[in-house]
């Protein structure tokens, strides 16, 4: 049901990877300069330490990476200077890291100058990290430590401790699951809504910066984030994501009788041949299924 705009990236076999479609032209990022200590700052809630206690993490986000600095910079952070959390550093060798806790650093190649998608999962059932690139598996390692730290500590996109990134984030996702490379490739150009985000399970926030302020959680579980130096909320319509086309139940391109059939026919319990029936994903096709076709009835974006 997404539309996303194609990606070119020439690092880590990505070549195998094709997204089409077009960006949303009113599309908003967290920007990020590379001086002034900015940053996006969310104060500690209970739900962030989800992952801790579940034994599984995924974080996944878009990045543009500006320009490598000598020492590293943070696209994304919870834990505070001198005590070991989780962190996903930007490295003046062009490499992104995962530094979960005890669990050790791992580290994958991405471009310079262009939007990619990041995405890091650790299980401790399989004790193994995997690095994940536009889609692409960029490598799997053993995880050398059996758990992550509950912390108490803010969380942080784009700066901590006094290293910024220099670049832009958006649709930056936080679970508690260990997502599986299907779910990501699916995921990876879709901007949930904030009914998608907070009916989702296992997901410990999710921020697209496009509710409100832009600096909410979609799903609800997170406190409001604040800016800090020179860091802003901008329009920047580059970014290979798109807003499902609600209601294009069998991905036609449009909203129309097909659609409202197939809601109709599942109604109650959607089958396995269109699970899709169930428009907001709540396990029950109903009226609000119904209702979320008829409000986008017509041609798709």
């Amino acid at each position: 049901m997404h539309r996303v705009k194609s990606v070119a990236w020439s690092a880590v076999a990505a070549m195998a990877l094709h997204v089409s479609g077009t960006a949303m032209a009113d599309n908003h990022v967290l920007a990020i300069p590379p001086t002034g200590n900015a940053a996006l700052s969310i104060a500690h809630a209970a739900i962030q330490n989800a992952p801790a206690q579940a034994g599984a993490m995924t974080i996944e986000f878009w990045i543009r990476c500006d320009s490598i600095a000598a020492v590293h910079g943070n696209a994304l952070a919870k834990r505070g200077c001198s005590n070991s959390g989780y962190t996903i550093q930007v490295r003046p060798d062009g490499s992104m890291r995962s530094e979960l806790g005890g669990l050790s650093d791992f580290d994958a190649a991405f471009p310079l100058g262009q939007w990619a998608h990041f995405a890091t999962v650790w299980s401790r059932a399989s004790n193994t990290v995997s690095i994940y690139v536009n889609g692409m598996l960029a490598r799997t390692e053993v995880a050398f430590g059996p758990n992550l730290e509950q912390l108490e500590t803010e969380l942080r996109f784009g700066e901590y401790c006094g290293r910024s990134m220099a670049g832009a984030l958006d649709n930056v996702r936080i679970w508690s699951v260990a997502r599986t490379a299907a779910e990501i490739g699916a995921d990876m150009g879709r901007q949930y809504t904030p009914a998608q985000a907070s009916a989702t399970t296992g997901l410990v926030g999710a921020w697209s910066f496009e509710s409100g302020s832009g600096l909410s959680d979609d799903a609800g579980r997170n406190p409001i984030g604040v800016l800090q130096g020179s860091a802003a909320i901008l329009a920047d319509s580059t970014v290979p994501v798109g807003a499902d086309c609600a209601g294009d139940v069998d991905d036609s391109g449009a909203v129309n009788g097909v659609d409202l059939a197939v809601v109709l026919t599942n109604w109650g319990i959607p089958s396995p041949k269109y699970p899709g029936a169930d428009v907001n994903d709540d396990g029950v096709v109903d009226g609000t299924d119904l209702g979320t076709v008829l409000a986008g009835w017509g041609a798709c974006p």
